[in-house]
C-alpha cells in the first residue's frame, strides 16, 4: 500500500489491503481492519468506508455491539438523522432488494 490520500486509486488500494488483512484475522477481523485503516490517517474515513463495504461483500458483518450506535445520517425528505440503523435499515434493505428483483 502506498498511500491513503483520497485519490481514488490510492483509496481503493488501501481499502483492499485493509480488507485482505481483515479477512485473514481469525477473530475480530472487521474491527481490526477498521481500526488499522482509521489509525493510518490521511483520508482514513473514506478508506474505512470502502473497506467496510468490501468486508460486507465478503460476508463479514458489522460487529453487533456497534450496531445500536449507528445512525442513518441521510438528509432525504422523511428521514430523521437520529434514526437507529439497527431499527430502520433492515426494512429499507428489504424494500431495495425487492425492487431489484422486480427489474
Amino acid at each position: 500500500m502506498t498511500s491513503q490520500s483520497g485519490y481514488v486509486l490510492d483509496t481503493l488500494e488501501a481499502a483492499l489491503a485493509h480488507t485482505v488483512y481483515g479477512l485473514q484475522q481469525p477473530q475480530d477481523g472487521w474491527i481490526l481492519a477498521v481500526e488499522r485503516a482509521a489509525l493510518l490517517g490521511d483520508d482514513s474515513d473514506t478508506v474505512a468506508c470502502v473497506m467496510g463495504a468490501a468486508l460486507g461483500a465478503a460476508g463479514q458483518a458489522v460487529p453487533a455491539p456497534l450496531l445500536p450506535d449507528l445512525r442513518l445520517g441521510h438528509t432525504w425528505p422523511g428521514w430523521e438523522r437520529s434514526w437507529s440503523a439497527q431499527e430502520h435499515l433492515p426494512p429499507l434493505l428489504a424494500r431495495a432488494q425487492a425492487a431489484v428483483q422486480q427489474v
